[in-house]
């Protein structure tokens, strides 16, 4: 049977047909440096085709259409691993309703720690804006500093209305660093949870507060103590924590373990770690890299799965939404579930 079989050559950096015609039984391709020919085909075959993009695949029982590239696998899950409130109202009227049971406090109060730039004040900056319905950016923010922005240790209480406050406050303080000479000292960490800073102690870097200093409260109060502590690191940090800081966050922990205080853990910063939450927030809990994370961090500090929660902070947003609101009070609300626990124990 007659056939036409079309050989490219490649010559002088452009491709050339040359037809030959002649009576072929065929049944290879053959490919060797500079030229791809087809030997042993009946039938007939484009008459140009780069051979990068073939159409075409040659086996024994004659030519088959290609096979498409096997697709990579989806950065996502099929469903959410968490699943969240449809409505952000049930947990804002729970806070809004929120006191304390236990009548030797006035406030839940919440201590936040973590390394330099993990987004603690704007962690407080964004509650506050979930909470009462407007970005705010009270807690002082730096996006360019290298050393903590955060020297003083402060309380911050969030207004419900003209004339009351949430029952909540947030304590900041500096952050932790790898360098001993650099950050807040564990030491301080550890008296605060105790009580024993006072509002508005700025931190040293070469040495913890001391009894003799005016920053000292001997005499703390139930109110003035740590009823949670929360730990704020960037997601995509995790796998990055140098192991001194690291090893402060296990001090601190089990510091706090040792006087009964619930921990809890916040990861920041997912839409800047992750292109998929980037393009849509409801990703958050399907994303299949910021899953491994959290189990990381778990594993990493022992903090329970169920106590590590993903938010975004508002940032270049100038109003709130339910999206990003959904996340931040969900946290919140285990925050100060956990805390109401440890007041009625204590």
């Amino acid at each position: 049977m007659g056939c036409m079989v079309v050989q490219w050559l490649a010559h002088g950096g452009s491709w050339f047909e040359s037809l030959l015609i002649r009576p072929l039984s065929v049944w290879s391709l053959h490919v060797l440096p500079g030229e791809v020919f087809l030997s042993g085909y009946s039938g007939f075959l484009p008459q140009s085709r780069d051979i990068n993009t073939p159409l075409l695949y040659f086996s024994d029982m004659g030519p088959q259409p290609s096979k498409p590239p096997t697709p990579p696998p989806s950065p996502c899950l099929r469903q959410p691993w968490r699943t969240l409130p449809t409505s952000t109202q049930d947990n804002l009227n729970f806070m809004k309703s929120y006191q304390p049971r236990n009548k030797g406090v006035k406030h839940l109060r919440i201590l936040l720690h973590g390394p330099v730039g993990a987004g603690k004040s704007s962690f407080i900056n964004s509650v506050e804006s979930a909470l009462r319905g407007i970005v705010t950016n009270r807690a002082l923010t730096d996006a360019t500093s290298g050393s903590s922005f955060t020297l003083k240790y402060q309380t911050y209480k969030i207004q419900k209305d003209d004339q009351s406050f949430y029952s909540i406050v947030f304590n900041d303080i500096m952050g932790l660093e790898a360098n001993l000479n650099n950050g807040v000292q564990v030491e301080d960490v550890k008296l605060a949870l105790r009580g024993h800073v006072r509002e508005g102690y700025k931190f040293r870097t070469n040495g913890p507060l001391t009894e003799n200093d005016p920053g000292y409260n001997s005499n703390p109060s139930l109110d003035d103590k740590v009823h949670v502590l929360v730990c704020v690191v960037p997601v995509s940090s995790v796998s990055l924590l140098d192991d001194k800081v690291v090893q402060k966050f296990r001090e601190v922990r089990l510091a706090a373990s040792d006087l009964g205080i619930p921990q809890l853990a916040i990861l920041t910063k997912v839409d800047e770690a992750c292109p998929e939450v980037r393009s849509n927030i409801h990703n958050l809990h399907k994303s299949k890299y910021l899953k491994g994370q959290v189990e990381k961090f778990s594993a990493m500090l022992g903090i329970p799965i169920n106590c590590i929660f993903l938010v975004k902070n508002y940032e270049s947003e100038i109003k709130t939404t339910d999206d990003i609101n959904g996340p931040l009070l969900t946290a919140l609300r285990q925050m100060v579930s956990q805390g109401e626990d440890y007041l009625n124990y204590m």
